[in-house]
């Protein structure tokens, strides 16, 4: 199992300073105790961002965040033992969406894309040198006319590799599928690439996840409610 605790704080202001730029401000202090040791992240992150073209929207960010690793099980995997201690992440992170859904709350038709890329350490200094690129591309289009039942695609990739004196990508920053908000129905965390000793989930530096989703309305003429009708299928 898992227990989170969080103290975090968030600003975020569209129009910075009357401009067309936003700006984002996010202090952090989160713990999550898992099953075989204890994971802390505390940082901070600014960000800085502008819509260009109507449709497209990019930001560039940055992330300093310390982690710290223990409560290490004696019989947890290798590579969990090898992670104990504190290390910290200098990072910049630049993102590029592109957004022409007709309804971002409740999409109905359109489509939406981001790409984000992370780099870590280098010439940005800390402890962990590694770099990260995610996609998340959806569409949503209606199945009748009426746009009443809507159908949904969506593809969720990201890849990470480490470099330089880090050999392995930090535990922190593998990817681990499973929840309500990566692959519904399933445990947190529930899937990975395992240990081949003791069968323990250690993260993985890839992942694919792809849905197909078909929404409806339930008493429509009483309540503004809808279902869903889902698969998820991952690597």
């Amino acid at each position: 199992g898992t227990i989170n605790s969080s103290l975090n704080f968030r600003y975020d202001d569209p129009f910075f300073l009357d401009s067309e730029y936003s700006f984002s401000l996010a202090l952090f202090d989160q713990t999550s105790d898992f099953d075989d040791y204890t994971q802390e992240r505390l940082g901070a992150e600014i960000a800085f961002g502008r819509r260009f073209l109507k449709y497209n929207y990019v930001s560039l960010g940055y992330l300093y965040e310390q982690i710290t690793i223990s409560y290490v099980s004696s019989t947890a995997a290798s590579q969990i033992q090898e992670q104990v201690g504190t290390s910290d992440t200098s990072s910049l992170n630049l993102g590029l969406v592109r957004d022409v859904r007709n309804d971002p709350g409740n999409p109905t038709t359109g489509y939406r894309v981001g790409l984000n890329g992370e780099w870590a350490g280098g010439f940005l200094g800390g402890d962990n040198d590694f770099y990260r690129i995610l996609l998340d591309a959806q569409y949503h289009f209606p199945i009748w006319e009426d746009k009443e039942i809507i159908g949904s695609l969506r593809a969720r990739a990201g890849f990470a590799e480490p470099f330089g004196d880090t050999s392995v990508v930090p535990l922190q920053e593998r990817f681990f599928l499973g929840g309500a908000g990566n692959f519904r129905g399933a445990e947190f965390r529930k899937f990975s690439p395992a240990d081949p000793v003791t069968g323990e989930l250690i993260g993985g530096n890839q992942f694919y996840l792809f849905t197909a989703e078909v929404g409806f309305p339930i008493f429509k003429d009483f309540v503004d409610l809808r279902g869903s009708l889902w698969t998820d299928v991952a690597k």
